[in-house]
């Protein structure tokens, strides 16, 4: 079995908890039970933000339970949860505030593995 920590075995908790099947869900969140299905399983791993919103209703999940299925989707995809990633471009000053930060507790050293890293994968 799946890590359950996995976006797509949380997602498979979340709608067993509603006592939903596979097919109910997708059809209210307006994809097909075979895509569905692929995202439980891991084999499918970034639906389109439009749907991670009908998920959040269809499922009527809490605040925290959202959080968690923004969380495992970012940590799937290797990117930042959406709610996140939506109010650092709202607000401009935290970028700002979050490399003050960085930069604070850190130092250069990660810059400079952020920048050894970034240099690699351009390079490969």
């Amino acid at each position: 079995m799946a890590d359950p920590r996995t976006f797509g075995r949380y997602l498979y908790f979340l709608r067993k908890s509603r006592r939903l099947t596979l097919r109910s869900l997708a059809e209210m969140i307006k994809v097909s039970p075979y895509y569905l299905s692929l995202i439980e399983n891991d084999k499918k791993s970034n639906p389109r933000p439009e749907i991670l919103g009908r998920l959040y209703t269809a499922l009527n999940l809490s605040k925290t339970e959202m959080e968690t299925l923004l969380d495992l989707h970012a940590e799937s995809n290797g990117g930042v949860s959406y709610d996140i990633a939506h109010y650092i471009i709202k607000n401009k000053d935290i970028k700002g505030l979050i490399r003050a930060k960085r930069d604070g507790t850190e130092g250069t050293a990660y810059w400079d593995d952020f920048i050894s890293d970034l240099t690699k994968k351009n390079i490969d």
